[in-house]
Order: structure tokens, then C-alpha cells, then sequence
């Protein structure tokens, strides 16, 4: 899987077989191009994305290879170990609970699977206070590298690491962890 945002590219190590979860439905399109085989979802709470989703992807779903569920990651209706890969392109911010949200997609991931996180806000520009700001006025929480490497390994994730480039967007972010 590919992670692409302000153009640069995340490499998750994808096979074409894998099954993926998008949590936002931000990647899909980029998703179906590598996991042609895989079994791909895209998820999301609010009725509008998945709407739109559902009209940006059309010919794949009609094609069986894309399903996009209305849902919450604080409650995914997966059995255990269904995914192997995770991403969750700029939606981490508006999780009720990113811990609950990161251990309920951990119990979704197949063990060595991977979960992708991407932001193009965060705290790691120069004055993250304009970051915050930006966060505090649209209501929801922006995070430093080390607030997501934390978190990812609190929620039980191993090898965990994170790319920043503060120059881009807000602060472009993209955390990564594998799951056991």
C-alpha cells in the first residue's frame, strides 16, 4: 500500500493479495492500484464521505473490489486478524477515542500486518502553537510524532516509527506500526 499526501509517498510493503482496511476512505483509489487481488474496505462514520466514496469509486465496487461500509473505528465490524494492512489518511484527528480506535484496528490486523496513519497537520512544524490553533478552532486534537508513536505502542503495535516533513501542509506526519 502506498500512502500519498502533499506528494510523498509512504511504502507499506504491500502485496497485490492483501486485504485492506481504509479508516476515512481517503486512499482507496490509491489502494485498489496495488492490491488488485485483495479484498479492500473503506469505512467511515459520517454518511456524506461514504456517499462520496461510493461515487468516486464506482466502477470498483461494481467490479467487486472495493466495499465501502458506513461504520466507526471504535466499533469495526470485522472479525479478528481480517486485514493486513491499516491506513487512515487525515482522519486520526476526529477519532472520539484514538486509543479504543487504535486497539480495535490492532484486533482487525492480521499479526505482522501494518496500519499506516497520515496527516498533513500536525505538531511537527516550527511553531506547532498556529498548529493547535488551527486544531482548537475546527474542534479537533493535533498531534506530534511522539504523541502517535505512543499511542500506536500503548495500543500494542511493535516496530513503530514515524516520518515527518515540517515543511509541508501543517506539518505532514505519517506514523507506522506493525501488529502482533
Amino acid at each position: 500500500m502506498h500512502v500519498l499526501r502533499n506528494d510523498v509517498l509512504i511504502r507499506c510493503d504491500s502485496q497485490s493479495s492483501d486485504n485492506v482496511l481504509d479508516v476515512g476512505c481517503m486512499a482507496l483509489q490509491m489502494i485498489t492500484d496495488s492490491a488488485s487481488k485483495g479484498f479492500i474496505v473503506g469505512i467511515d462514520y459520517s454518511q456524506t464521505m461514504v456517499k462520496q466514496s461510493a461515487k468516486r469509486n464506482k466502477s470498483e465496487i461494481g467490479e467487486g473490489k472495493v466495499v465501502i461500509l458506513s461504520g466507526n473505528v471504535l466499533a469495526l465490524p470485522f472479525i479478528d486478524a481480517s486485514f493486513d494492512k491499516v491506513c487512515g489518511v487525515e482522519t486520526f484527528y476526529f477519532w472520539p477515542d484514538p486509543l479504543i480506535g487504535l486497539k480495535e484496528i490492532r484486533r482487525v490486523l492480521k499479526p505482522g500486518g501494518t496500519i499506516a496513519l497520515v496527516m498533513d497537520i500536525s505538531k511537527e512544524v516550527a511553531d506547532d502553537s498556529v498548529t493547535e490553533d488551527i486544531g482548537s478552532r475546527l474542534g479537533f486534537q493535533v498531534y506530534s510524532g511522539e504523541e502517535l508513536k505512543s499511542m500506536l505502542l500503548e495500543a500494542g503495535f511493535t516496530n513503530v516509527r514515524h516520518e515527518a516533513l515540517p515543511e509541508r501542509g501543517k506539518g505532514w506526519l505519517c506514523a507506522i506500526g506493525v501488529g502482533t
